[in-house]
């Protein structure tokens, strides 16, 4: 963890086969990973996107909770996950070499960015992808947590609802996530840019 000053934006999603957060006894395996590196004007700098091969492990946790199952064969995350042969060490080595390649930045100069990163993504990054930790910031953005600050605040949605971010018809695959996230968070800079 790095306490220099954030320059760009990580924005990331992972699809796992659980909910839960990351314990000593239980780890829901990472199935999915996207990964864009944009500005903080929020233009796309560099992105990655993969699936991680469903191990046997990860094949019973995601039998133990009947909403994940459900979800990830819809949307066909599980047909994905059985047919790919990478693993997580491959895909964080991408994503490493995707920053290494497009980007000029330094361990420490990337603020996580997403939607649920500060409760979810960023402890299992940093429990199970540690090499990427590493050039992740101390701060966090995210929008999920914003979106429910100023509903709560203002009583309503301060800009139009964005599907693709949230909701019942979000995809939850990681890529269009990432992306419905970035639309979110632009709708909310447009609005304070012209407020302010």
């Amino acid at each position: 963890m790095s306490f220099a000053y954030p320059i760009a934006l990580l924005w990331v999603d992972l699809e796992t086969t659980g909910l839960e957060v990351v314990t000593k006894s239980r780890q829901d395996q990472v199935i999915e990973v996207a990964a864009m590196v944009t500005t903080f004007d929020l233009d796309p700098i560099a992105g990655y996107h993969d699936v991680v091969r469903l191990t046997k492990t990860g094949v019973e946790r995601i039998k133990s909770n009947e909403y994940v199952l459900n979800m990830h064969k819809k949307n066909g995350l599980l047909r994905d996950a059985a047919t790919t042969k990478n693993t997580l060490a491959e895909v964080e080595e991408n994503i490493l070499n995707m920053l290494a390649i497009n980007t000029t930045f330094n361990k420490g100069e990337l603020m996580l960015a997403g939607s649920g990163v500060g409760h979810f993504d960023n402890a299992i990054i940093r429990e199970q992808m540690p090499r990427l930790a590493e050039w992740l910031n101390y701060a966090l953005f995210d929008i999920g947590v914003y979106r429910r600050m100023t509903k709560i605040f203002a009583q309503k949605d301060i800009v139009n609802p964005t599907a693709a971010s949230y909701g019942d018809v979000k995809l939850h695959r990681a890529w269009e996530d990432v992306v419905g996230h970035v639309e979110e968070s632009k709708k909310y800079m447009d609005l304070f840019r012209e407020t302010f």
